[in-house]
């Protein structure tokens, strides 16, 4: 039975992902601050942001299970603000959670990967394709995830080891609750740009995909030997053949009639 580490099965798309693995018969890991609640998933609590006890809990994790053939790679967070206003201490912990934190994860765990011929997947997102307005931070940090994938695979290929990037349209999850938004007294003339923006990307993933398709498509993707480093479906292949093809200042009309405007 192959085993698969999910970080941040504890709810949206990470916790449908663990249904998804259990259904298929794999042993299914989690590691998060809360408990998954399913009940065959295994859990291991830990926020990935504090190194050293992260850490700790992987090295527990690889004296307990003999192989880890899968890291799945679901946590994330969301800071809606303005540069002009947003604190660094948000920012950075957004690119910890985000990015650094599956740094760490496949750091420490890429020796059991390669000695299994193993996958490591990140739960990417189309903003790292088209960025928007006042969620920068969150469409940075998954660009980011998305240039590590495809520079990695390089180097890691030859040892066995895939990486892929699964870039969902907008999914209808808790995430857009949990998005950390900056009321209009800490953001001044911003404030109405700010929430026209928030109201439509919630629209947005309240409108998309549920999470059990997307589910669907992260574990074809993982086990798939054949998959895109970067794997998308019709809609985000559309954004970015839109980016490569229409110039800047017509795509930056674009975003802010999308976003900005209000309804």
């Amino acid at each position: 039975m192959k085993t698969v580490l999910i970080v941040g099965a504890s709810s949206g798309i990470g916790y449908a992902c663990a249904k998804k693995f259990l259904r298929e018969g794999y042993t299914v890991l989690n590691l998060s601050r809360t408990d998954c609640v399913l009940s065959d998933v295994i859990n291991y609590l830990c926020d990935i942001t504090d190194r050293e006890n992260a850490d700790k809990i992987l090295s527990d994790i690889l004296r307990e299970h003999s192989e880890i053939h899968y890291l799945l790679y679901a946590a994330g967070c969301s800071v809606a603000a303005p540069l002009e206003y947003i604190q660094e201490s948000d920012y950075r912990y957004l690119f910890e959670v985000n990015f650094f934190g599956f740094v760490s994860c496949l750091q420490r765990l890429l020796p059991a990967l390669r000695h299994s011929f193993g996958t490591a997947c990140v739960i990417g997102s189309i903003e790292s394709l088209c960025p928007v307005p006042f969620d920068t931070f969150y469409a940075s940090s998954k660009a980011a995830l998305n240039a590590f994938i495809v520079g990695l695979q390089a180097e890691l290929k030859p040892k066995n080891v895939r990486l892929i990037s699964v870039l969902p349209n907008g999914t209808q999850t808790d995430f857009s609750y949990a998005r950390k938004i900056y009321p209009q007294n800490r953001v001044s003339d911003y404030g109405d740009a700010l929430q026209a923006s928030v109201k439509r990307l919630e629209q947005i993933e309240q409108t998309g995909y549920a999470p059990e398709r997307v589910a669907s498509d992260v574990f074809r993707a993982c086990i798939e030997t054949g998959s895109p480093l970067l794997c998308s479906g019709f809609k985000t292949k559309l954004y970015r053949l839109a980016f490569r093809l229409l110039p800047l200042p017509l795509l930056l009309l674009l975003l802010k009639n999308h976003f900005l405007s209000p309804d």
